[in-house]
């Protein structure tokens, strides 16, 4: 195989190499608005629609508090301890329904309805919800 081939050939692979690379790589999720220090929830992908922004930490807030938010589709978590969603199972007692661990985000959490209930709480620092 002559030298001109040969450049040809390794130069293809690195091109086609490269270009793999490229399409295989994840797609771009939008940047959180999310303060520091904050853990934040948000009815949209992407970090989009309503947000509840919380920077206690150790404390239980009920999410029909906050009355346009719809249910936990994104999330960033800023603060340095995790965050717990507690679901009210409807005869008096909570039960533990999803985690965000400290430093943790998601641009989608999928099609799971987290914190849609009445009675739904969002807890930090290993704070339980209670009635």
């Amino acid at each position: 195989m002559s030298w001109k081939k040969q450049a040809a050939t390794l130069a293809s692979a690195f091109i086609l190499a490269g270009a793999g690379i490229l399409v295989s790589g994840p797609p771009a999720a939008a940047a959180s608005n999310c303060p520091s220090n904050s853990l934040c929830f948000y009815d949209s992908i992407n970090f989009g629609g309503d947000r509840i922004a919380t920077g206690s930490l150790y404390a239980c807030r009920y999410m029909t508090d906050f009355s346009s938010f719809g249910h936990v589709r994104s999330y960033d978590n800023n603060l340095n301890v995790d965050g717990m969603l507690w679901r009210w199972d409807g005869n008096g007692d909570y039960e533990e329904y999803r985690g965000f661990p400290a430093g943790g985000s998601s641009s989608n959490l999928g099609s799971g309805i987290y914190g849609a209930g009445q009675m739904d709480q969002f807890c930090t620092g290993g704070r339980a919800a209670t009635n």
